[in-house]
């Protein structure tokens, strides 16, 4: 799926999260009422929105919210289209 950008991220009020690189803890945190970094250890600290990255943001693989829906229906629209082309 793809990433979303931080004002995506914040339309939708669901937990976000951004990675420097895949499969390691979030860097970044938002949950629903701001942003946070998020130290090796766990520990938070609050952002503004200038101070977090612009897009790259997830949501949980499960989440159903608007956002995540089309995101899930516009990525099988587009494997079906592959399909029918090969």
């Amino acid at each position: 799926m793809r990433g979303y950008t931080k004002d995506e991220v914040i339309e939708s009020g669901r937990a976000a999260w951004w990675r420097r690189a895949p499969l390691i803890e979030p860097s970044f945190l938002f949950v629903g009422h701001g942003f946070f970094s998020v130290t090796p250890t766990g520990e938070r600290a609050p952002l503004t929105t200038d101070e977090v990255p612009v897009d790259g943001w997830e949501h949980y693989s499960a989440c159903s919210c608007d956002l995540c829906l089309g995101a899930r229906r516009d990525e099988m629209r587009a494997e079906q289209h592959a399909a029918k082309e090969n």
